[in-house]
């Protein structure tokens, strides 16, 4: 079920389908003024790889009115974020300037930001940043510090593990021996050592 939001007036609308939030081809024919057949060749035409098609651009049909209020189907996409921002760069017109104005804009603000936060990391070149996105453009970002890293719970105690702790639920502690405790501590000890040692 497509559920439709209106993010921006400076961007086709899209909905999530399927758990992804995506535009249609139609979405993007209508919101740049082109007919939706030229739309669907340049589909057709992209050089992008076939893992990215597959990801970023899937068929599928739509209702179309063909008069006297009958309907017939007819073909389109569903399209990402990424497959979006692919199709349009190769968009001329108004719209697609200011489109893609605004892409540069906000990567040229996300790069003064990494500047600002982290001069010595960013000459490096050994930074990360997470970027949000939002209707397919980039709205924010942050730098990730030396030492900052983004972790699910499962990464995190893994990486708790493999500093040395013992992890365990606390109901579950309190039915160990000391003894089972300490063989735990020297299980984890050498966890630990294996990580550490370069």
């Amino acid at each position: 079920m497509h559920s439709e939001i209106a993010i921006s007036t400076e961007s086709p609308k899209v909905f999530f389908n399927d758990g992804r939030l995506v535009t249609t081809s139609q979405a993007i024919a209508d919101y740049f003024d082109k007919q939706h057949k030229h739309v669907l060749a340049k589909i057709d035409a992209l050089d992008c790889s076939p893992e990215f098609s597959s990801a970023n651009f899937s068929a599928d049909v739509q209702l179309v009115g063909v008069g006297n209020g009958a309907e017939r189907e007819s073909r389109c996409y569903l399209i990402t974020k990424d497959g979006f921002m692919f199709l349009v760069m190769g968009f001329t017109g108004k719209k697609a300037a200011r489109l893609k104005e605004a892409y540069i804009a906000k990567f040229n603000a996300m790069e003064a930001e990494l500047y600002k936060r982290s001069p010595a990391a960013t000459l490096q070149g050994n930074y990360a940043v997470i970027t949000y996105f939002e209707n397919g453009l980039p709205v924010a970002c942050h730098p990730l510090m030396p030492g900052e890293v983004i972790m699910n719970p499962d990464s995190c105690l893994e990486h708790v593990i493999r500093s040395g702790y013992v992890v365990m639920p606390c109901d579950e502690a309190e039915k160990f021996t000391l003894g089972e405790i300490q063989k735990m501590i020297a299980i984890a000890r050498r966890a630990r050592d294996r990580w550490i040692q370069p």
